[in-house]
């Protein structure tokens, strides 16, 4: 019997993600999911389609193609003992419903964006971020050197390629997520503004023409070369970046609405570029997953569409198979804790006679400890869970607690005494910043040199975590030193 999962638990740095599905999902192999990669491939290359009548129609592809592709596949995966049966799996021609070619269309792109969104969802969310960058291109320094412009996206794709070859070996610790965008407006092959009306023609113009009944001879003309690619928007591309040398910066002496300084990368000679320094993490990864749109994953159909360094991390992904009571306890849970009405909503899926129904929430790190049901399938790696006592405006260590790992009470908020009356209330910096600098010379005290082998033998926690009045806080050890972070 197939293993399925109804459950489905993604753990980032800041916040979790859970899926409860009502109908349960089946596991597939790697067998099954190469079956199922070459069959959508086979969908690409179909050269031949035959109506046969009471809604039936035979496809046909290249089999040399898909010989090529098989082959490709199966080495990659080890499955070459498994080449008959995948062959027999995926033949060139095969009879099914006919399906007219804008719903094939339509479909194939909303699951070509659906599946990119999620993968750049899950880099975004997954790992820590300093920079924002926007890189754009110069159609002169283009031109000269490939003879096409940036509405041209291979040729942007190619520059981007040679840009981060060379800043790799530059900085080989730098950590970047990137995705391209359409700008806002029209230019023809001469590489100037579309005008229509006296007003350069963007996208809502463009759609408003798109969907008038009784064109003028001008306005068929414009969707005319828009279809054709005669009219093009250019590409720019947006980075997430981390550990980007400060050497490569330079202040262009402009400042954005929120007054940070936009600086400019010295190192990129194909465009003008900014990059300004993140004090939003959270908005930072929203907006670079919402540049992916409809029209860019059109435009870039079979092509590259995100750009990741190979030392990101990825969620941690747990899938577990749950009795029905226990899932509405944690779906209880879930609406429940969840603070936003933005971070919970309920999907109906349906493809073809497939049906299916998600419940899907994401919970913010201050969030988790209150999810009793959910808890314990979470694993969750939290180095150190510390309590603290506040007395005489001192904070001390209290030693019996340290390692307390019950998930559901994991740490005690801080208690205030003084001569048996409570402090008056304190700032949240304050305070958790009189716990970081405990921490410190704790750590000072530890990471001493033993006085007969002369070697450290403390190995510190890389996380700590405590509350300050039931807000979840973390320290990180950063350059030998533990720094306070907000969750």
């Amino acid at each position: 019997m197939k293993e399925t999962y109804n459950l489905k638990i993604k753990e980032y740095d800041t916040q979790t993600t859970v899926s409860l599905y009502k109908k349960s999902i089946i596991i597939r192999d790697e067998l099954e999911n190469a079956i199922i990669q070459l069959k959508r491939f086979r969908c690409s290359i179909i050269s031949n389609i035959t109506d046969l009548g009471n809604g039936l129609s035979k496809y046909t592809c290249d089999e040399t193609v898909l010989e090529d592709k098989i082959k490709e596949i199966i080495t990659d995966k080890n499955l070459q003992s498994h080449y008959s049966y995948i062959k027999s799996c995926v033949p060139c021609s095969y009879i099914t419903e006919t399906v007219n070619d804008y719903e094939k269309h339509e479909r194939s792109t909303i699951i070509s964006l659906s599946r990119t969104k999620k993968a750049i969802y899950d880099y975004a969310y997954a790992n820590d971020w300093t920079l924002f960058v926007t890189l754009t291109f110069d159609d002169n320094i283009l031109l000269a050197k490939y003879g096409k412009s940036a509405a041209d996206y291979d040729t942007c794709v190619k520059c981007l390629h040679i840009f981060f070859t060379v800043l790799k070996r530059q900085c080989p610790e730098l950590q970047y997520l990137g995705v391209p965008e359409l700008h806002h407006y029209y230019y023809d092959s001469n590489n100037n503004a579309v005008v229509f009306n006296g007003e350069k023609l963007n996208n809502e113009i463009y759609y408003y023409l798109l969907n008038k009944p009784n064109r003028t001879v001008q306005e068929q003309d414009i969707i005319n070369k828009v279809a054709k690619g005669v009219y093009k928007r250019r590409f720019h591309f947006h980075f997430l970046f981390h550990n980007y040398p400060e050497k490569f910066l330079v202040d262009s002496l402009k400042r954005d609405k929120k007054g940070r300084i936009i600086y400019n990368l010295t190192n990129y000679k194909l465009g003008f570029t900014t990059a300004t320094v993140i004090d939003s993490l959270e908005a930072s990864q929203h907006y670079i997953t919402k540049y992916i749109s409809k029209d860019l994953v059109e435009l870039s159909k079979g092509k590259k569409r995100y750009w990741t360094s190979k030392n990101l991390k990825k969620p941690v992904e747990n899938t577990y198979c749950l009795e029905d009571h226990e899932l509405r306890s944690i779906n209880a849970d879930l609406t429940n804790v969840i603070e936003s009405d933005t971070r919970y909503k309920v999907i109906s899926v349906e493809n073809g006679e497939f049906k299916n129904k998600i419940c899907y929430g994401v919970i913010l790190n201050g969030e988790i400890f209150k999810t009793e049901s959910l808890i314990d399938y979470l694993n969750l790696d939290l180095g150190v869970i510390r309590h603290y006592h506040y007395k005489n405006f001192q904070l001390q260590y209290d030693n019996a607690d340290k390692n307390n790992q019950h998930y559901t009470h994991p740490c005690a908020s801080l208690l205030y005494w003084c001569h048996g009356y409570s402090v008056p209330d304190r700032p949240l910096d304050y305070l958790a910043n009189a716990v970081i600098r405990s921490l410190n010379e704790e750590l000072q005290l530890r990471t001493r040199p033993n006085a007969f082998s002369g070697k450290v033998e403390y190995v510190p926690e890389e996380y700590i975590y405590f509350t300050v009045d039931d807000v979840f806080c973390k320290a990180v050890l950063e350059n030998g030193e533990y720094v306070y972070h907000k969750l």
